[in-house]
Parts: structure tokens; sequence; C-alpha cells
């Protein structure tokens, strides 16, 4: 059968286990079916739908084999015109991958920032638009298709740790500074659209809403999750306390109203638990 056909059902849950692998990042395609590795210098392309039959090969497909620095990070195109696309970065460089090409399975590699790249994030609605950011203070727009200079540049005053594209409006994105949030428009590039004073201490991941343009969570050191209107920025719009455990991801429901989010873990605990949150119930996970 054809390994990539987006037709398929899975059980509630399926354990994988690699332990040859020292994997350090796990991102999954636009089917669901299957997923990609970060194992130190390369990427191993794994299905999620099956267990490994007797003599088959634990990854469909290993990219970036000849890639002499560790790569750091890797994600799918969200976008279905492009689900094969594998974005991974190493360094200060962007490279995209074909998963299904025979040959030449690198589309292209970019030089994209003069610091190693800190944050990663595929347009959701245009399958071109690659943003990524570094501690240089940039925030870079870049089409797969035209790949010698950003299509779009947004500078701050201090380094970039993430960014993120909004998922109902293709020409916004949110970069995180440190304790602060910079709200990007595409279409006015030379200043912030928005600013936001979010946290204390250093914000650890932010994420656009599913079903609202104007609403995005951010997560901190400081052991707290706060959602925003970017309308009206200046107070969070709900904030939920975790005790003081910093937080690590903190991601909005694809469906309903909620957060799904994961401690730092505390040295050699091995808590890898996620605490799922209402929005309407700020005091305790359901």
């Amino acid at each position: 059968d054809n390994p990539f056909n987006t037709e398929f059902q899975m059980d509630d849950s399926v354990v994988l286990s690699y332990p040859e692998w020292p994997a350090s990042t796990f991102s999954v395609d636009y089917s669901g079916r299957r997923a990609v590795l970060v194992v130190q210098k390369w990427l191993a392309v794994v299905r999620l739908d099956a267990s490994r039959r007797e003599g088959e090969s634990r990854a469909l497909k290993k990219l970036a084999k000849q890639n002499k620095c560790e790569i750091k990070s890797a994600l799918w195109c969200p976008v279905s015109s492009r689900q094969n696309y594998i974005v991974s970065t190493s360094q200060q460089k962007l490279e995209v991958w074909d998963s299904v090409a025979e040959r030449n399975t690198l589309v292209c590699s970019i030089r994209a920032h003069t610091r190693p790249i800190s944050g990663l994030s595929w347009s959701f609605t245009d399958a071109n638009l690659i943003g990524s950011c570094a501690v240089d203070t940039y925030v870079h727009v870049w089409d797969v298709r035209e790949t010698r200079k950003p299509s779009f540049s947004f500078r701050a005053v201090a380094g970039a740790s993430l960014v993120q594209w909004n998922r109902r409006n293709g020409n916004l994105l949110a970069s995180a500074h440190d304790t602060d949030v910079r709200i990007w428009d595409t279409r006015k590039p030379t200043t912030a659209l928005g600013y936001i004073s979010a946290h204390m201490q250093r914000i650890n991941d932010l994420d656009w809403s599913h079903w609202s343009a104007a609403h995005l969570t951010t997560c901190s050191q400081d052991a707290s999750i706060k959602l925003w209107d970017t309308a009206a920025p200046r107070e969070p719009t709900r904030t939920i306390k975790t005790g003081s455990q910093p937080i690590w991801r903190a991601r909005n429901y694809p469906l309903g109203q909620g957060v799904a989010m994961a401690l730092v873990p505390a040295m050699h605990s091995g808590d890898n638990r996620v605490f799922l949150w209402g929005h309407s119930d700020a005091l305790a996970p359901l």
C-alpha cells in the first residue's frame, strides 16, 4: 500500500518506541499519519498509523543525512498543497525538504540569520511562507519559491526567541522577546502593529487561537499562562497560575475553549505530563 495515502484510521492511542534514536523534536504532518523526528544531525520520517512489520525499515525516509551541524527544530507544512514539505533549522541555516521525492529531497537551503535560529513557524494560510527569528533582532518571512532575500523583515530592539503565524489572518505574526510580545503585519513591515508586556520572566511559548484572529496565548518561566485579546492588550483576558513550576508549552485546543500545557520538568524528575485547562475555570486543570 502507499505509505503516504492520507486516508486512514488510527487507534485512540499509539505508542512508538525508538530507543536507538536520541530524538529531540517531534512534528506531525497535515494528515496525522506521519511524523518527523529530529535525531541529532538528521531527520527520520516515521508512520503513526501502523506498527512496524517484520523486515520493514523503522523510517519511511531519512533526510539531511549529510548535515554537519546538529538540527535544532523541524516542522511539517500545515497546508495541504505542500503537506509533504518539512522545514528544519541548524545554526543560521533553514532548509526545506520534500519527504516523498525519490531524489533531490532538498528543496532549498537558506542562510536565514546572522545568529542561530531560535524560532520557526510555517504559515497556516500560505504554503510558501515560513517565518524565522533569532537573537540578531530580526523576524524574517521567507518564500520557498524565491530564497535570495526575505519577502518581509521585521526588526525589534531585542532578540526574538519565538515566532508564530496567526491561524486566521495570514498577514499577522507574533514574536516573543524575553518577557514581551510584538505583533507584526506583513502589510506594514516597518513597525510593530502591537506590543504586549506579557510576563515578569522569559516567555517559553506563544500560540494563536484556532477560532479568533485576535486571541493569543502565552506561557512563561513565571508559572503562568495568559490569554490575550490583541485588540486590547493592556491586561490579559484570563490568567492561569500553575503553582511555582515554570511552564514550557501552552497550546490552544483545536476544538473548544481551553489550553493544553506542559511544565518545565524539574531536574531528573522525568515529569512529562500534559495538563488540560478550560477557559471557564482557571483554578484547576480538567
